[in-house]
């Protein structure tokens, strides 16, 4: 087996940037399959006289002209005939089309014998098949630790006490084996002294191991040494499912597994116990961190209550039990007992944020100062102890007419007892989930969806006019652009040009005293005419003028006569030696000029569209120019780095929460980080604002059972109801229970089951959005108000009577679709009203906006929808769909249609 601390040696990865159509065609060119012909390596171990099997693989090909035979080889015969197996994977969106010849050969003799490489023909060509070794008799098994073998190693080989450090696992295979993978569970891995995080996912990885070549994935964890001194940790261990082989049946063949415990060697790694002295204020932690202090207000009246708030993030041995400082606070406030509380994602044990709320409450006015607050922790990476202090803080508390009871002066100092942190819990091995009875639904999410697509919020019966508002002040501006284009676009828009410019010639005439510009005026008339009659010549004469005016549609032999005067003399004027302008002529001109008129341009030309398109086109780039936007983040995702595709996409949703589109890609970040319950309410709020897409249906459903808001079961009653009847049924026979004994499936969830997967009597309904069911109940309403007019004027005026009785479809259609928009509204509940959120992880539902435990509270289960109808501080008041109300956090709720509340920075290091 290669030594698990072996030299693991990765390919650099260099970035280029290629035009669209190079990158295309590479895209292609690495997604079309390979084609090669090869032997699969036999895993049972042959002995002298014992019959075997070898199989021969064609990949992406199949032979032609016949089978091929084995080569004559010495110390192997073939026996029998020969079986042909085919099998088809899609893997990534490549197709992979393998031919399987499985010969019977017999051992003659001990030793290595090699089959030699030999040419075959197939569809694509001969090919070669490489040579092939086998091992007869002792050693003839197979050694699959030298093919597959797990590494486990440290990222550093010495680390502080308390400081967090990754820990990396490898399953690797070697490139040259032809053994496949099947299946693999997960890492296990656990080591005593230090507290380990969950592994991420695995990544693919092509590194030598020893100068071998080895293909595989990755896995990351990361790791605090609780104790200092040389640790000695086991090495990790995972269960890998390969293909064996083929068992022959006749002349069929099916494959079959084995299952192998891959375990890696055991590491080492230094751990540094942390340099003395310690500063007063160190508590434990190591790692980098950063602390907030705020109050609010900063200025009260006597007996109203203070907010004094603490807030310790960042990375670091959170479960050594970080604990907030003291604070000491003047005896003139009331302080009543406080606690903690500690934010981490799900698991998630090193980034984390600590916040404490204490409340002051003055009894005498005054000016107090609240703060510094210092704060020390060891910093791995300078390898030194450093020092946070919060800025001071001054209140000011006013007098009140009615004073509150002074403090005892015999009351000391307060200060909020630090919070005792859950001891760290050894990390264990959690118990397999049990496999359902029927499980119909799929396991993997979908893709990413590209680009953005905004839904409707819904509204109210008195925000109707100011929706509708939009709408026509849009369609208006749309026309105006288009008649301005059809203006453009006019084909007689050059000669009404014309026709100005030839009258501002005559003008030209009339008030220029120079015999030399009153030329060059007349000569701007000859040409500024030809071209008001339709003659596009720069230099025209009087017979291709007089032709082109003939061709008028309209044109009489007066007009003609009256042109050929004008035209004469003109040209008089021009080249006779002593030509002169008749007096009359100007006037003469400008009548001719303003007799002749060109059809108007109609308005019907602005719908032409060449003249809509172009504004159709303006507003396409405007939408499309956000999803260039989301490019940053969909690369992200598809990078593998999820958390920062989980930022990216959340905010796109704050800038458009709507954008279910958005709602999806950042679920999947959610998603791919463990964090099934966040991703749920995601999901179903991206299926509310869009019910008519499949992928939003499909991965809703695969986050409820991945976060245990519904069984699979729940699901197959929704999806598959008879089969489920069925299995319900078949199952009662079984035990020999009886209707009434045996309950149905009754899912946690019920309304976010019917979400992602509508009962059969309600898909209709559920169709379209709550938004879209509001906005088609005012259009049934304004079709209802237009069949009774007209059936009003069928009463009123007799030419109106043949319309009365089909107009009566029009009230009975808007009755219809008023009757489905409330059951939709029923099937929707709290999710159809705009303030409505979902409950993203646990919290509790309290009575107050505190996190004082002298107060009634509650469980808050992920999942739970509910109204918000008021904020506070952080603090969100929420109706429930049995009336119950009580605050709960912010940042555990996902609004439906609006923004999510930011969340607390958990990570950020300290400056």
């Amino acid at each position: 087996m290669f030594p698990a601390r072996s030299k693991i040696r990765f390919a650099a990865e260099r970035a280029s940037v290629w035009p669209v159509a190079v990158a295309a065609l590479f895209l292609m060119v690495a997604h079309a399959p390979a084609q090669r012909v090869y032997w699969q390596q036999p895993i049972d171990a042959l002995a002298k006289g014992q019959t075997g099997q070898l199989t021969l693989v064609f990949e992406n090909s199949s032979p032609k002209g016949g089978v091929p035979n084995i080569p004559a080889t010495d110390g192997l015969s073939q026996v029998g005939g020969m079986s042909r197996a085919e099998e088809t994977a899609w893997i990534n969106g490549v197709v992979t089309r393998k031919i399987r010849l499985t010969y019977s050969v017999r051992a003659t003799r001990d030793g290595a014998v090699t089959v030699p490489a030999f040419s075959v023909d197939t569809d694509g060509g001969p090919m070669t098949v490489p040579a092939l070794q086998i091992q007869i008799g002792a050693g003839g098994a197979v050694d699959l630790k030298r093919i597959i073998i797990g590494v486990l190693r440290p990222t550093k080989a010495k680390v502080w006490q308390g400081e967090v450090f990754n820990v990396e696992f490898f399953l690797l295979r070697h490139a040259n084996s032809t053994i496949e993978i099947t299946g693999r569970s997960d890492v296990d891995w656990q080591p005593e002294g230090v507290t380990v995080e969950n592994w991420s996912q695995p990544s693919d990885v092509s590194p030598n191991v020893d100068g071998q070549p080895f293909v595989g994935y990755r896995w990351s964890a990361r790791c605090v040494a609780n104790r200092s001194g040389a640790l000695s940790l086991p090495g990790a261990t995972i269960k890998v499912r390969y293909l064996a082989g083929y068992r022959r049946f006749g002349i069929f063949t099916t494959p079959f597994n084995q299952d192998e415990d891959i375990q890696s060697d055991p590491i080492t790694i230094e751990v540094q116990p942390l340099p003395s002295p310690e500063p007063p204020t160190f508590s434990g932690a190591v790692g980098l961190f950063k602390m907030d202090s705020r109050v609010v207000p900063q200025s009260v009246s006597e007996g109203y209550p203070i907010t004094w708030t603490l807030a310790l993030s960042g990375t670091g041995n959170w479960n050594s039990g970080i604990a907030l400082p003291a604070r000491d606070v003047s005896t003139d406030f009331q302080v009543p007992p406080s606690k903690a509380r500690l934010d981490q994602h799900e698991n998630v044990v090193f980034d984390g944020t600590l916040t404490e709320d204490v409340v002051l409450i003055p009894t005498r006015p005054g000016s107090y100062a609240l703060g510094p607050v210092r704060w020390s922790y060891f910093n791995p990476t300078a390898g030194r102890y450093e020092t946070i202090a919060t800025e001071p803080v001054t209140v000011t508390v006013a007098a009140s007419a009615k004073s509150a009871q002074p403090a005892s002066p015999t009351q000391p100092a307060v200060a909020p007892n630090p919070p005792t942190a859950p001891p760290p819990v050894a990390p264990s091995e959690p118990p397999p989930p049990p496999v359902p009875a029927f499980d119909p639904s799929p396991t993997l999410p979908r893709g990413a969806l590209l680009g953005t697509a905004s839904a409707l919020k819904p509204i109210g019966p008195t925000a109707v006019w100011l929706c509708l508002v939009p709408a026509i002040a849009l369609i208006f501006f749309w026309l105006s652009l288009s008649h301005q284009r059809s203006l453009l676009t006019d084909g007689l828009a050059w000669r009404r040009r014309a026709k100005t410019r030839a009258l501002e010639a005559i003008s030209g005439l009339r008030l220029s005293p120079d015999a030399a510009m009153r030329r060059a005026a007349l000569t701007r008339w000859m040409q500024a005419s030809a071209h008001f009659c339709g003659l596009p010549s720069a230099a025209p004469q009087r017979e291709q003028f007089l032709a082109a005016l003939r061709r008028e549609r309209g044109t009489d032999p007066a007009t003609i006569d009256a042109w050929e005067r004008l035209w004469h003399d003109a040209e008089n004027a021009l080249f006779a030696p002593d030509g002169n302008l008749p007096a009359d002529w100007p006037s003469r001109a400008e009548a001719a000029l303003l007799a002749r008129r060109l059809p108007r341009t109609s308005p019907l030309r602005l719908f032409l569209p060449r003249n809509l398109w172009p504004t159709a086109a303006i507003a396409l780039f405007l939408l499309h120019g956000a999803h260039s936007r989301a490019d940053d983040a969909m690369d992200a995702y598809q990078s593998g780095d999820f958390a920062r595709a989980e930022t990216l996409f959340a905010q796109r949703v704050a800038k458009a929460p709507t954008d279910w589109r958005a709602r999806n890609n950042l679920a999947l970040s959610l998603a791919q980080q463990g964090r099934w319950s966040e991703a749920a309410a995601h999901w179903t709020s991206s299926r509310v604002l869009n019910p008519r897409d499949q992928t939003i249906a499909w991965n809703l459903g695969i986050a409820l059972q991945k976060a245990g808001l519904a069984s699979p079961e729940d699901t197959a009653a929704s999806k598959f109801t008879p089969h489920l009847a069925n299995f319900l049924d078949a199952a009662r026979r079984e035990e020999g229970m009886d209707e009434a004994r045996q309950p149905s499936p009754e899912p946690a969830h019920r309304e976010l089951v019917a979400i992602a997967h509508p009962p059969a009597a309600m898909r209709i309904v559920a169709a379209l959005s709550p938004a879209q069911w509001q906005w088609l109940v005012v259009l049934a309403a304004l079709l209802g108000a237009t069949g009774f007019a007209v059936v009003l004027l069928a009463q009123h005026r007799p030419r109106f009577r043949p319309y009365g009785q089909p107009a009566l479809a029009a009230p009975v259609l808007a009755a219809l679709i008023t009757v489905a928009a409330a059951l939709a509204h029923a099937h929707y509940g709290i999710l159809a009203d705009r303030r409505a959120a979902i409950v993203g992880t646990t919290s509790s539902l309290r009575s107050i906006p505190t996190d004082l435990e002298q107060q009634e509270a509650k469980p808050l289960p992920a999942g739970t929808i509910a109204a918000m109808e008021k904020e506070f501080l952080g603090w969100r008041l929420l109706r429930l769909g049995n009336g119950e109300t009580g605050w709960a956090r912010s940042e555990c709720l996902v609004p439906v249609y609006d923004a999510p509340p930011p969340k607390r920075d958990s990570a950020a290091p300290a400056k």
